[in-house]
């Protein structure tokens, strides 16, 4: 009897480990969608200002990655 009960007991503790993942994983589907949402709705003025001033956007790049490069290359 004290086995039945143990298989059971972790057969109850398996099922409530699935449900309690099953939770989170649509927790952090929720949450990603969400992120992704935030970062197309900050992304969506640079592609404006990108289309409006594409030398300058150019240019900027450019420079940034130069830097970077310099720091990132001395290492």
């Amino acid at each position: 009897m004290t086995k039945n009960r143990t298989l059971n007991a972790n057969r109850n503790s398996v099922k409530e480990l699935r449900n309690h993942a099953e939770a989170v994983g649509r927790d952090v589907q929720e949450l990603a969608s969400a992120a992704g949402d935030m970062a197309r709705h900050q992304l969506d003025p640079l592609a404006e200002y990108v289309q409006a001033k594409p030398v300058k956007s150019l240019l900027i790049a450019a420079g940034v990655g130069a830097m970077l490069g310099l720091i990132l290359g001395r290492r």
